[in-house]
């Protein structure tokens, strides 16, 4: 089975790294699927957020990564089929993605949930953004940020 895991990844964390190798570990083949919303603001362009997904998952066999501007759901249904995968830390994080799961069940696509771990319950990527904080990203994402300044 092939698990499609969204996100804006602005930028990818030690968070998303973690659902990634758990998954990669249960699924068949993992998808890091960058959902561009012209809506949101975003730190980093598109291809600075892909280069990134690039070093994130060059360390899996089964994980590849994409970008899509469709709903998670219809990108999923056209490349045939699967799950989306969605990390929860915390409660108001599972109010807000079971409605979404709603909607996607509804069209044909089921939603699969990862728990955080309790030492990554506060990782995000504003958290990352917003203070700073290198210690909530992988080395090598820290690492390819600091090329851009």
């Amino acid at each position: 089975m092939i698990a499609f895991f969204t996100g804006t990844f602005d930028p990818p964390t030690i968070g998303h790294i973690n659902i990634i190798e758990r998954a990669s570990n249960l699924f068949d083949k993992v998808v890091v699927l960058m959902l561009i919303n012209p809506d949101k603001k975003t730190k980093y362009t598109v291809n600075q957020r892909l280069e990134m997904l690039k070093l994130l998952t060059s360390d899996f066999d089964n994980v590849t990564f994409d970008f899509s501007d469709k709903y998670a759901v219809d990108y999923v249904k056209s490349h045939g089929g699967g799950v989306l995968l969605r990390g929860l830390r915390n409660v108001n994080d599972f109010a807000y993605e079971a409605d979404m799961a709603k909607y996607n069940v509804e069209h044909g696509v089921d939603t699969v949930f990862m728990m955080a771990a309790d030492s990554l319950k506060s990782v995000s990527s504003t958290a990352a953004k917003e203070n700073g904080k290198n210690n909530l990203l992988p080395q090598k994402i820290a690492d390819f940020i600091k090329t851009l300044s």
